[in-house]
């Protein structure tokens, strides 16, 4: 399981963010069972092609966290 924390502290509400990570499709699979979760809460709002997995994420206030999850299986 991947978790990621993505903080702003920009002064601005930061919008329209893409989280993006590359996975090594001949190690690992991403697992879709799972999928994706922000903040602990379930999202179809991703994409995984091959091995790129992209989220679209929610606005974040100044100061604030989001949180997202993803799991991978051994390939």
């Amino acid at each position: 399981k991947y978790t990621v924390l993505i903080t702003n502290n920009s002064g601005d509400t930061y919008n329209g963010g893409v989280l993006s990570d590359t996975l090594d499709t001949s190690k690992v699979a991403f697992d879709t069972v799972y999928g994706v979760e922000i903040n602990g809460s379930k999202t179809s709002d991703y994409t995984i092609t091959g091995g790129a997995l992209s989220v679209n994420l929610p606005d974040v206030a100044d100061g604030g966290t989001l949180t997202v999850t993803f799991r991978v299986n051994q390939a």
